[in-house]
């Protein structure tokens, strides 16, 4: 069987030393390449900086977990965040390098939640509201609950107090909503 010429040629071509031509197009390539190279270092150094910055921070209020703990079977990458030296704290735009005086840490503030604003749950409410009409429909639940000034929607704990059977659920015949009533 004849051998084909043209798979010698292509690896000829391969083997052969690049022309005057080719040689001056991979320079920059392979200059733009070390540049691109450099830059990453630089920028991947600059997040393991930020990541241990993070940790103190995080070790600083008593927050543990998180991304930043350590995953079993995970290699060596957070051992060099871990090994780098604490960085100065900085506020929230950061430190200029001529300030002498660091922002402290702003404590953390929470706004006090919501519930406890009514005396009675609102499960409490729709069984007194069923008790005293001797049943309603969805929409007059609803208005009561409204009218209140509860927020959220009463359906929520209408579903609740039907699966507990607490309260009995009939389909209004042709319409939308339902008629509860106190079993």
């Amino acid at each position: 069987m004849a051998r084909k010429p043209a798979r010698k040629t292509a690896a000829k071509n391969l083997t052969k030393a690049p022309s005057t031509d080719s040689g001056k197009q991979s320079r920059p390539g392979t200059a733009e390449l070390k540049n691109l190279i450099n830059q990453l270092c630089v920028e991947r150094q600059h997040h393991i900086d930020s990541i241990a910055e993070i940790d103190e921070t995080f070790r600083e209020f008593g927050i543990g977990g998180g991304a930043s703990a350590p995953r079993k079977g995970k290699g060596g990458r957070r051992k060099a965040a871990e090994a780098a030296p604490p960085v100065a704290k900085k506020g929230r735009g950061g430190r200029r390098k001529g300030s002498k005086a660091a922002s402290a840490p702003k404590a953390a503030t929470r706004r006090a939640p919501r519930s406890g604003k009514f005396s009675v749950t609102g499960d409490e409410f729709i069984l007194q509201f069923l008790k005293e009409k001797g049943g309603a429909t969805t929409e007059e639940i609803r208005n009561h609950w409204k009218g209140s000034g509860r927020g959220g929607k009463a359906e929520n704990n209408l579903t609740g107090l039907v699966k507990r059977n607490q309260v009995k659920r009939t389909k209004l015949a042709g319409k939308a909503g339902s008629t509860y009533s106190i079993p």
